[in-house]
């Protein structure tokens, strides 16, 4: 099945500010990240992807399709971890998962409410309220529910913000497992995040794209961070 997003001259204004401009990207299945710093275009971006917000001018296509007026059909395909994540804190984690699956309108939720709760770890606090859990397991929760209807395209703002060294290695590795079919858009300021793990790197400053690193371009830095994360913030 074709997995293709094509974001085409999009431009985003509110008022006289340009929030982007001239956004022009191709996305195939796999991993790609998107730096910059605050105000830098990236949420904005995201909200246009995921249908929230409408761009000034240009358009985004899945297989083709104008997003919007694919409609319902285009945000069955979605799976958004948005920074300022919601959930209802008075659920268990188990209720919260099972109520995201009927929203979802996700078969077998049974099966799949379970295997998430042992992806993520969760399996002995499924019963307990999720106001008394630790902000890694608040993380965790979300990140749940995002996968639960396996999405075709996966859009994650700052996703292991809240996760403890351990917690992150693990989700890094489920990432790359789930990419080979699956657009994942990864918005990050933790370069080691996604240092191992991205196919394609865009660097974002003041609503444009202003550098771009392929896996190539990566691997060049071998096992030298350091090195990658001077390069990236050299153009910020």
């Amino acid at each position: 099945m074709d997995n293709r997003l094509e974001i085409i001259d999009i431009n985003k204004k509110y008022g006289n500010l340009k929030a982007l401009t001239n956004i022009n990207i191709e996305l195939e299945n796999g991993i790609y990240a998107f730096i910059g710093t605050n105000g830098a275009g990236k949420t904005t971006l995201l909200k246009i992807i995921t249908t929230n917000l409408k761009a000034t001018s240009g358009e985004v296509l899945y297989n083709g399709k104008n997003i919007f007026k694919m409609g319902k059909n285009y945000r069955t395909l979605l799976g958004y971890m948005p920074q300022n994540k919601g959930y209802y804190e008075d659920f268990t984690g188990q209720e919260y998962l099972y109520y995201i699956a009927g929203l979802k309108s996700v078969r077998n939720k049974k099966v799949l409410v379970k295997e998430m709760l042992e992806r993520f770890n969760l399996t002995d606090a499924k019963n307990r309220k999720i106001v008394n859990y630790s902000g890694g397991m608040k993380q965790r929760i979300v990140l749940a529910q995002v996968l639960l209807n396996d999405p075709k395209i996966i859009i994650l703002d700052e996703p292991t913000v809240g996760l403890d060294p351990i917690e992150r290695e693990n989700f890094k590795s489920y990432l790359k497992e789930i990419a080979k079919d699956k657009i994942i858009i990864y918005c990050t300021h933790i370069i080691s995040d996604i240092y191992n793990i991205a196919d394609k790197v865009f660097v974002m400053k003041k609503g444009s794209i202003v550098k771009e690193y392929d896996r190539l371009d990566i691997d060049e830095y071998a096992t030298d961070l350091i090195s990658f994360e001077k390069n990236v913030f050299d153009n910020l």
